[in-house]
């Protein structure tokens, strides 16, 4: 690319100066096409106009198009690290969820793993129990948070939590029921309500663990009886609260374990960039294009929870392919084995 000194005539300018603006010209350059499509949801044409506005380029969308592939393929081995990691660390708590997204113009699903330091997403056609197995292991010894979706059943109740956010959802259905449901649903809200506060005056420090535990002692007999009442309901109400009663130690893994929320609040909130790419654009239309949307989402939320630079990092990441290396790790600096720091 020329340099912008060069264009506008400054002649009489150092060399080295105008080769020092020539490279962060260029550097600008990819960085600007890295950043576009994953961090801010441009499609491809818009991209096509930024560079244009902002550099003077007349790209072609298929020269967009071969970036992506080209910057997926560089990230490959750091988001690989990410699954192998996950596969190999069983005291990780990992937040799990999947939402709808196009791939090939059919219907496919976007999952997302996503630890406290790091995310992992892999787009498919599948929303089995060998998506979310393939992502954090067969064994399953990583403990999860979920919504109630069937698949996680592969985890014990031990090994995981129920999110409560979507517990509101089905009781609110419950009360709107007639009969009986109604009175089983309002006493479940009311129990939530109750269970919410209790967990928020121990997140200000105002309650410890070993009362927030008393508490919710209380709270688990009333569930249980709700649960008993609703289970003599017909359809959908007594399916729910048998269920809910299978694998009600689920429900409460929050109150003994460290770093366990109530809530899968903190899937949704990575997920949430991806549903506003979704509703912007027509899905991939190719393998290549469902591999650079999984792995370029891996990369940003990762660095978005370590705090670290997303620009810098595709930047380097290029710089390192053309001399042979992988690109740096997407793992926070404690979690990095011997052998995957980088020289």
């Amino acid at each position: 690319m020329r340099c912008v000194a060069r264009t506008v005539g400054i002649a009489r300018e150092p060399l080295c100066l105008l080769q020092c603006r020539e490279e962060r010209s260029e550097l600008e350059l990819e960085g600007s096409l890295r950043c576009s499509g994953g961090r801010y949801r441009l499609s491809k044409r818009s991209i096509q106009r930024l560079l244009g506005e902002l550099f003077g380029l007349n790209i072609g969308l298929g020269s967009v198009c071969t970036q992506e592939r080209n910057i997926s393929e560089a990230l490959a081995p750091a988001v690989q690290e990410l699954r192998e990691h996950l596969h190999n660390e069983e005291a990780l708590r990992v937040n799990i969820d999947e939402t709808r997204f196009r791939q090939h113009s059919r219907t496919s699903w976007l999952w997302m793993a996503a630890t406290k330091d790091f995310a992992l997403f892999k787009l498919s056609f599948s929303r089995a129990r060998q998506v979310a197995t393939w992502m954090l292991g067969s064994d399953c010894g990583v403990f999860i948070t979920s919504d109630r979706y069937a698949v996680y059943d592969a985890w014990s109740d031990e090994q995981r939590q129920v999110c409560w956010a979507h517990l509101v959802r089905d009781f609110r259905r419950i009360a709107s029921r007639p009969g009986a449901a109604a009175e089983v649903g309002e006493g479940l809200l009311s129990i939530a309500e109750e269970l919410f506060a209790l967990w928020h005056r121990f997140k200000r420090g105002e309650l410890r663990r070993s009362s927030l535990r008393v508490y919710l002692s209380s709270l688990r007999l009333r569930t249980r009886r709700c649960l008993e009442r609703g289970v003599l309901c017909p359809g959908r109400t007594g399916r729910t609260c048998r269920l809910l009663l299978e694998h009600f130690s689920a429900l409460w893994s929050f109150a003994r374990l460290e770093g366990v929320e109530p809530t899968n609040n903190h899937a949704e909130q990575q997920l949430r960039h991806a549903v506003l790419w979704r509703k912007q654009s027509y899905g991939t239309h190719s393998e290549a294009g469902s591999r650079y949307v999984e792995r370029i989402l891996s990369v940003v939320h990762s660095l978005a929870l370590q705090g670290r630079a997303l620009w810098e990092y595709l930047s380097h990441a290029a710089v390192a392919v053309l001399q042979g290396h992988h690109a740096a790790s997407l793992l926070p600096a404690p979690a990095l084995a011997p052998s995957s720091a980088q020289p």
